[in-house]
């Protein structure tokens, strides 16, 4: 049995057992060994995505179909991350690209029906808050005009002001809601963004304070943090996690 195997072997015993960190660290180990067989990198895909790290999951996913196009399970991998992020037409995508692979597996058939049916209401969500926010802002106005109209000195005496404040309070109701929408596709697309380098300001710092640095020695070319995602990509595949 080759090194890969026995690590691979370890990393799926740890992953029965719960311990997500120790695959991991098996998984990567055994891709160092054997860096272009596709099944490390679809196991360390689904490890990755139990530790919810679903930009690095769906890299390996990525990579797994690369090494093997015709493999169906690196697409499904693929939705699989894609479902978690809350992409669910990308995931309906992903997992029919892998039934085109294997048309008879059920589970494929089964992942179809649930990716396609959470788009569906993740478009009729998106579509329907923003009016929801509005409904719930016009019966709060209401009240609010009612409350005045039965005080001892009521302030909105004329049906202008009134409509007005309705109209107002459900103004800010739909906005409310809408913004919370963009807020939630925000949150999404940023699971699937690429790390940040939190290690580079510190080797910075490093070479700064290393010695044998004269006053009259020239400063270390500056260095820019923020990757593309192609450079993350990049960056992870050479094992600069």
């Amino acid at each position: 049995m080759s090194e890969a195997l026995e690590l691979k072997e370890k990393g799926n015993a740890c992953l029965k057992d719960g311990k997500y960190h120790e695959a991991l660290l098996h998984y990567s180990h055994a891709i160092k060994r054997e860096p272009n067989n596709h099944l490390l990198y679809s196991n360390r895909s689904h490890v990755l995505l139990k530790l919810e790290q679903h930009f690095l999951a769906l890299e390996d996913a990525k990579r797994t179909i690369q090494l093997d196009p015709k493999w169906p399970k690196g697409y499904y991998r693929q939705g699989q991350v894609e479902m978690a992020a809350g992409f669910f037409a990308d995931a309906c995508i992903s997992f029919t690209q892998a039934l085109a692979l294997q048309p008879h597996d059920p589970t494929l058939h089964a992942a179809i029906q649930a990716a396609g049916g959470a788009a569906r209401a993740q478009r009729a969500g998106d579509r329907q808050l923003p009016y929801l926010g509005a409904g719930v802002g016009i019966i709060l106005g209401v009240l609010l005009v009612l409350a005045d109209v039965f005080t001892p000195a009521p302030k909105l005496n004329h049906p202008v002001p009134q409509i007005l404040l309705v109209l107002l309070v459900a103004g800010a109701g739909y906005g409310v809601c809408k913004a919370y929408r963009l807020y939630l596709a925000g949150q999404r697309r940023g699971l699937l963004q690429p790390p940040l380098d939190l290690l580079a300001g510190s080797s910075e710092a490093s070479q700064a304070d290393a010695p044998g640095e004269g006053e009259g020695a020239e400063p270390p070319p500056a260095r820019h943090h923020k990757f593309t995602k192609a450079q993350a990509r990049r960056r992870y595949r050479n094992g600069k996690r």
